[in-house]
Formats: C-alpha cells, structure tokens, sequence
C-alpha cells in the first residue's frame, strides 16, 4: 500500500551538464554563438537585436511591434501567402516576439531537412525500381511459380514492395516540385502498372475494388512537406487518387492473392 497522506521521498538529482558554446565573431561584427542539443531533430536559429517596444518614435508608438508583424506579409517578389507556402513546403516556423528592450526572430525546422535535400537519391530509386519491376515481370511471367515465391530480405512480400515504390512515382510525378524526377517517375508507373496487370492475368486474378483516398495523399504530401521537400503549388490530387486506384486494383488482388498485405501510403505512428 501506498501511504498517499504522506509526499514521496525525494531521489536522486539527475545529472544534468549544459551543451557547450561555441563563439564567434563574423566579418560584419555579428555575434553567432552555436549549442548543440542533440536528443531532438529541430535546428532552431535565433537572431536577437536590441532594441524594441521603448525605441518607438514619439510619435510612432507601436512601430517595432508593427515590424515585427510585417515580417512574415511576404518578401520581395513573395505574397504573404506564397511566403507562409514556401516555408511550409521547408517545413520551416517563423516566429517574432517584440520586447521592450529587444527584438526575438526564430526560425525553426526539421534536422532531417537538411540531410534529404538530396534528390539525386529520389531518382536512383526510381530508376532501380522500373529495373526491378522490368526484371520481376519478365522472369514471373516466364515461369509463373515464382508469383508464389517467398523473399526473406522482404518480409511483407513482393506486392507491399511493388504498392510502395509505385507509390512513390506517384508522389514524385505529381508532388514533388523536381523536374529531373518526373520523367523516371513516371516510366516507373508505366512499368510497375504493366507488372501488376500482367502478373496478376498469369495467376488468374480480377482486380480489386478500390476507393478514392485523396485525404489519404493529402496527409502524404503534407509529410513530403515538413520533411523538406519541395511540393508543387497545384497539386492534382483526384488525379492521383485516380491513378493510384488503377494500379492499387492489381497489387491489392495480388497481396491478398498471396496472403500478403498490400502497401501503407501514409503509416499512422
């Protein structure tokens, strides 16, 4: 029994050590002082000027707080809300806190946008997978018993594979705002859609019934997004709901087929 009437014992003070600072000076006499905290994927940069609130002109009071809402209405040839989009698409925060003696701008994204800023990688996968696919199609169809094949290094079976890197020519064809994946994007579709229509005539297979998930896309971009991809300003997405049907009615008819299950667009941690 816990004796509640009485306050638990206090334990041990837990270590606790402060990050180390790094100073320095640049060229123009800023003063850039850097930590690093790295339980957390955020970089966060905060730029401090000192003056505020009580360097209003007389006549002008309210002028700094005035400024500091105007930073983010938009920047050179940018609305404000071309602004507040360009930064979504970084998934990046601006953020301004006027003071009376100092001025506090922040800005905040995801660590992991820096390291995917890399798109070269988006089109080797894409260019491997219509290899992949090309490959699959040509030796199952040849000899139909290696539909039912089982691969240890894919533990959720071929079709989940499939589902997933035509998911994602789906994505790079029509959100991604990178010219130099659309092209590999969309012959990985071509590619991956005849497999699954050819593989799935070999074993005898109707296609599945399946629904529209645009709110399903949506989420997905929204998580290209705040992991630092560039999207397009109009994204079709009753296009893509309607492409990702056509080829989901093979892959799906074949994972069940199988006993597998078929691809996760957007997982639900």
């Amino acid at each position: 029994m816990v004796d509640r009437s009485q306050l638990p014992a206090l334990g041990p003070e837990p270590p606790f050590t402060f990050p180390q600072i790094a100073r320095r000076v640049l060229a123009n006499g800023l003063r850039v002082w850097t930590a690093e905290h790295r339980d957390v994927p955020v970089i966060s940069a905060l730029l401090l000027l000192p003056t505020g609130a009580a360097d209003d002109p007389s006549d002008r009071p309210g002028l700094a707080a005035i400024t500091g809402d105007l930073l983010d209405e938009g920047s050179g040839d940018l609305s404000a809300l071309d602004f507040h989009e360009a930064l979504g698409r970084m998934g990046t925060s601006l953020d301004t806190e006027v003071g009376s003696d100092a001025t506090l701008l922040g800005l905040t994204l995801l660590e992991r946008f820096a390291a995917l800023r890399n798109q070269k990688a988006v089109g080797e996968v894409l260019a491997n997978g219509r290899d992949w696919c090309a490959a699959v199609r040509q030796s199952h169809c040849s000899h139909p018993t290696l539909i039912y094949f089982h691969s240890i290094g894919i533990g959720s079976g071929w079709p989940a594979a499939l589902g997933a890197i035509l998911d994602l020519a789906l994505l790079a064809e029509h959100a991604i705002d990178d010219d130099s994946v659309y092209g590999p994007a969309i012959l990985l579709r071509n590619e991956g859609l005849r497999m699954a229509r050819d593989l799935a005539r070999v074993a005898g297979l109707e296609p599945s019934e399946t629904g529209a998930d645009e709110a399903e896309l949506k989420q997905a971009t929204n998580r290209l997004a705040t992991s630092g991809y560039p999207l397009r300003k109009e994204i079709r997405f009753g296009e893509m709901a309607a492409q990702r049907a056509q080829y989901r009615a093979f892959v799906d008819a074949l994972a069940t087929h199988l006993g597998k299950p078929s691809a996760v667009l957007v997982r639900q941690d």
